[in-house]
C-alpha cells in the first residue's frame, strides 16, 4: 500500500534503515509521479516470488539467508526464493560420502 503519515515509522533511504527482516522499496507513484518515498518491505521467504522484470514498488527480494532461483520458463517472469544448495548438515554428510568413494 501507500505510506500514510500513520505509518510514517515505515519509511526508509536504505535497508539500513530497516529491520533484519526487511528492504527498503519504493513506493509507487502517485497520478503517475514517482518519488514518493520507499517503506520498510518483509523479505520474501521459501517459495514465495522474487526478483523477475516486475514494477518496482512490487518487486519482491529474498532474505538474505536465501537464493532467488530465476525461472526456467521465462527470464522476465518472477523466480521463487530458495535455499542455497550445498548449505547444511546434509550437504556435508554426502559430500563425506562422495569423497571416500
Amino acid at each position: 500500500g501507500i505510506c500514510t503519515e500513520e505509518d510514517s515509522n515505515l519509511s526508509c533511504v536504505t535497508n539500513e534503515d530497516c529491520d533484519e527482516s526487511q528492504w527498503c522499496r519504493e513506493l509507487a507513484p502517485v497520478d503517475g509521479v514517482r518519488g514518493q518515498g520507499s517503506a520498510c518491505t518483509d523479505f520474501a521467504d521459501v517459495g514465495e516470488s522474487c526478483g523477475g522484470f516486475v514494477v518496482y514498488w512490487m518487486r519482491e527480494q529474498c532474505a538474505p539467508h536465501l537464493l532467488c532461483k530465476p525461472s526456467t520458463i521465462n527470464t522476465d517472469f518472477p523466480g521463487t526464493c530458495v535455499r542455497p544448495k550445498g548449505k547444511g548438515k546434509k550437504a556435508n554428510k554426502k559430500r563425506l560420502r562422495s569423497s571416500e568413494k
